[in-house]
C-alpha cells in the first residue's frame, strides 16, 4: 500500500502476483518503487498509476532486500538463497551477480557515492561490496551469530549501522573508496 502521509491515508494497493512482500524501495526521484519476497522476483512499479513496470526474474529464494544506487539507475537485491543480484532498473541487464556466504541476506544498502554495498546475513555477518566489480571489499563478524536485520550508511559515506536481531546496534567506519 501507498500512504498520503499528510492525511494518512491509502493512495494506492499494488499487486503482488508472486506471493508475500519481504522488501521494498524507492528510486531516488520517489517516481518508481522496487518490491521483492517470495518467489524470488524483484517488480519495478510506476508510483503515480501503481503499474509494473519490468519484473526481474533470477533469484530462487525469497528477495528480502533491495537497495537502489543514488543516481536510481541501479539496485541490489539479495535473498534468503545467499545471492546478491546487482541490476539496471531502465534494462533489466544484470551487472553482476554473485554468492553472499552462507546466511541468508535479510538487508541491504548503498552508500551514498554508490561506490559501496553492505549486505546483512542470517549468521551475523556484514559483507562490504566494490559496486563497480561486485568483488569482496571486506566481512565483518558483527551480530555473533545472531542476524544482521537492518543497515543504513551515513549520508557521508563514512559509517555503517547495523541493529541485529539480539537488540544491538553497532557502528562502524567503511573504507574510504573516493576523496571525501
Amino acid at each position: 500500500m501507498l500512504w498520503d502521509t499528510a492525511s494518512a491515508t491509502e493512495v494506492r494497493t499494488l499487486s503482488w502476483c508472486e506471493g508475500g512482500v519481504r522488501a521494498v524501495a524507492f528510486t531516488p526521484d520517489g517516481k518508481r518503487l522496487l518490491s521483492g519476497g517470495v518467489g524470488g522476483v524483484v517488480q519495478l512499479w510506476d508510483v503515480a498509476n501503481g503499474t509494473e513496470l519490468r519484473a526481474y526474474r533470477g533469484q530462487e529464494g525469497v528477495v528480502e532486500a533491495i537497495a537502489v544506487s543514488p543516481d536510481g539507475r541501479r539496485f541490489l537485491s539479495g535473498s534468503q538463497d545467499s545471492s546478491l543480484f546487482f541490476r539496471d532498473v531502465h534494462t533489466g541487464a544484470t551487472l553482476w551477480q554473485t554468492e553472499a556466504g552462507d546466511g541468508q541476506v535479510h538487508c541491504a544498502v548503498i552508500t551514498a557515492d554508490g561506490a559501496i554495498a553492505a549486505t546483512g546475513d542470517s549468521e551475523g555477518a556484514i559483507a562490504l561490496w566494490d559496486m563497480e566489480t561486485g568483488a569482496l571489499v571486506e566481512r565483518i563478524e558483527a551480530a555473533e551469530g545472531m542476524s544482521v536485520t537492518c543497515l543504513a550508511a551515513s549520508p557521508d559515506g563514512r559509517r555503517l549501522l547495523a541493529g541485529t536481531a539480539g537488540g544491538r546496534v553497532r557502528c562502524w567506519e567503511l573504507p574510504a573508496t573516493s576523496p571525501r
